[in-house]
């Protein structure tokens, strides 16, 4: 390891580095979100289509987003890697590349490995952007990468990646060092690899324009396994779970192999190719389909539990979270389902068609790259509560008026108000709150209410909106001072 990487990552490991570790809870790391491509994250996700924000690049953004350390990564027509604020959408840095960048990013280690159209895997670094180093093969990247964490901890929070994998339409499957970029080995097919690798259990699972799947020894390359022969050339990203492999094929079929030996187990078929890779979860695969539909099936036996028909071709891998099915179609909607029924929950429309390698859900946001150039990110939006009163001071027995306004604070929508939902004033005595009462607030977001105190003092009077699905918790305080009345003048006699 390069000197001045191993003072960087001692440097991040005790907190004295140049840039700040922000957290994301639950990241979604690279393409289909971890080694085993499953596409499902243990984090909470949108029960509803409000959106926080969006950014453009400027070009179609084929890339499927990763999103780790409170930043987005992602790749775009423009040639560039964009890193965002993964909770505003603020813009970090870009870094170009020789081409166009179709290929999805994988985040490990404080570094992002993206392949490139003009044939190179970039390494950058995580926090700047700038060029760590970079693989020329012998043709163009769009396989997405996966790492491969070492054997020796050495950041003090994570596994350095130790190997990175991927494929090229040179046909062949490439294993380097993640840190350094150098070859460690490579293997020959018989024809171009566009898919993600999947790494699991020591092995590496990866389609191949020649018609099958491969299974090769991780640490040496050397095959393992190949599938039945497919019907057609285009093998997507498989996905591995419970010694099982799942891929699609553009013979309209969705395979389901053993793992470890590579024998057929079952087959599904459609009436279009499918999508990507399928996502593995609740003991079911979900799966797009280019006949309009979005599929679920049970991983033993491959037999249908729902489908669910779009307006358009489905291009795009879909994203299991909180019991929740989000997939892009060509229609330009998002869809979000009931895992279990297939039910809409939430539609969204963009600006132009969802056609890409996938979607990203991490800390309750999902992300989505469209090809109207923009990455779009749906979630609860930040609220902000305006409050005012008609009398600071005022004698007992008279009243006064709350004035307050509720705003949507999302970038996306910033100064929004937002209509019909419940807001409740409170004021506090003796340490305690009490409630005085709750309304909901008006068409143009505002609210008022006329009260009249009982006692005197000075209150702390506090508006506060609870939030839901939609928005978070906002708060908003004022002062009034209740004073005794003043006596009337006695006149003299």
């Amino acid at each position: 390891m390069p000197k001045e990487w191993v003072k960087l990552i001692s440097q991040i490991s005790n907190g004295t580095g140049h840039h700040k570790m922000e957290e994301t809870i639950h990241p979604w790391p690279k393409f289909m979100h971890d080694n085993a491509n499953n596409g499902f994250t243990v984090s909470s996700a949108p029960d509803t289509n409000h959106l926080l924000w969006k950014f453009n690049t400027g070009a179609w953004v084929f890339s499927s987003p990763a999103v780790k350390d409170g930043k987005v990564y992602l790749g775009s027509f423009t040639g560039k890697v964009y890193c965002l604020n993964a909770v505003t959408g603020e813009f970090i840095w870009a870094y170009r590349t020789g081409h166009r960048v179709l290929g999805s990013p994988a985040v490990a280690g404080g570094l992002v490995y993206i392949p490139s159209y003009d044939g190179h895997l970039y390494c950058l670094d995580q926090f700047t952007g700038e060029l760590v180093w970079k693989y020329r093969t012998g043709g163009w990247t769009i396989s997405s990468p996966a790492v491969v964490p070492g054997p020796e901890i050495v950041t003090g929070r994570e596994y350095f990646g130790d190997r990175v994998y991927f494929g090229s339409s040179d046909h062949n499957i490439y294993c380097l060092d993640a840190v350094t970029g150098k070859e460690l080995w490579k293997t020959e097919f018989g024809n171009a690899v566009f898919s993600g690798p999947a790494i699991a259990n020591g092995k590496v699972y990866v389609g191949c324009h020649d018609l099958y799947v491969h299974c090769l020894n991780a640490e040496n390359g050397e095959q393992i396994w190949l599938s039945p022969k497919t019907n057609y050339h285009g093998i997507y990203s498989p996905s591995v779970i419970n010694s099982r492999v799942y891929f699609g094929s553009s013979d309209h079929n969705i395979y389901c192999l053993d793992a470890e030996k590579g024998n057929l187990l079952w087959t599904f078929q459609m009436e279009e190719h499918g999508a990507y890779a399928p996502a593995l979860a609740y003991g079911k695969v979900y799966f797009c389909s280019g006949d309009h539909h979005i599929y679920c099936l049970d991983q033993l036996t491959g037999r249908l539990i729902w489908k669910y028909k779009t307006k358009g071709p489905l291009s795009m891998s879909p994203a299991i979270a909180d019991g929740k099915v989000y997939a892009g179609s060509t229609d330009s909607y998002l869809y979000c389902l009931d895992a279990t029924t297939g039910k809409p929950i939430w539609r969204y429309k963009t600006g132009g068609e969802l056609r890409g390698f996938g979607i990203a859900i991490a800390d309750g946001r999902v992300y989505v790259p469209a090809r109207d150039g923009h990455i779009y990110c749906f979630g609860k939006g930040p609220t902000k509560i305006l409050l005012s009163v008609t009398k600071q001071v005022l004698e007992l027995g008279k009243s006064f008026i709350f004035y307050g306004k509720l705003l949507d604070q999302s970038p996306a929508n910033r100064g929004t108000p937002i209509a019909a939902v419940p807001v409740t004033l409170s004021y506090k005595k003796d340490n305690i709150w009490v409630d005085i009462v709750t309304i909901k607030t008006a068409m143009d977001g505002t609210f008022e209410y006329e009260w009249t105190p009982t006692e005197t003092g000075l209150f702390k009077i506090i508006a506060r909106f609870e939030g839901n699905k939609s928005f978070e918790f906002s708060s908003c305080e004022a002062v009034v001072w209740v004073k005794k009345p003043v006596p009337p003048l006695k006149r003299k006699m």
